[in-house]
């Protein structure tokens, strides 16, 4: 099978790539983009308590919109356990849908951290390049992998039960019957 990795050393160019095979799945990485200060620091306090390394990306210190700079970062968080590559994939989903509820980062966590095949990179950068680049590790526990793994199915059959409620909501008369050969055209409002 193939997960989503972490590499550490030097590499040129983009600090992730994709579609490379891997076994099993040691770590799980959340990729923030253009986050707000206040939702890092919301994201941060979450994560009280977790093992993990942090950096910045390159995009890091952009301006954004609607005025202040973003914040890009990664965060590693290592598993007590290694996961399948399946697993870690659904594992991640439901890692990221934990955080996004407990925090403010909102749409700034980027939720394809979890394909499968995707590798990222803890970059080494010359000396007088280091500025560019911020590190923090934090010590604390592993994330329980098993106890992940039990939250991730149980919001699969969530949904998976939201999804037949959903048709249930359609009055049997009432439901539109689409043939799949003849379009509907919607009025513009």
């Amino acid at each position: 099978g193939t997960g989503h990795s972490v590499s550490c050393g030097p590499r040129p160019g983009n600090s992730r790539a994709k579609g490379v095979p891997f076994g099993d799945v040691n770590m799980l990485v959340l990729d923030v983009d253009s986050a707000t200060g206040p939702g890092v620091a919301s994201l941060m306090k979450v994560l009280a308590g977790f093992r993990y390394v942090s950096n910045t990306t390159h995009s890091h210190g952009k301006p954004l919109a609607g005025g202040g700079i973003s914040y890009s970062l990664r965060v590693y968080l290592p598993l007590d356990a290694p996961l399948e590559a399946d697993d870690a994939v659904m594992a991640g989903k439901a890692f990221i849908a934990m955080v996004k509820a407990e925090t403010t980062i909102g749409e700034a966590l980027d939720t394809s951290s979890t394909a499968r095949g995707r590798v990222f990179y803890l970059n080494q950068f010359a000396e007088e390049r280091e500025e560019l680049y911020d590190y923090e590790t934090q010590v604390g526990a592993q994330v329980d992998a098993q106890a992940l793994m039990l939250v991730a199915q149980s919001l699969v059959q969530t949904i998976s039960k939201a999804q037949s409620d959903l048709r249930s909501l359609v009055r049997g008369s009432e439901a539109p019957q689409f043939d799949g050969a003849s379009e509907q055209v919607l009025p513009d409002c």
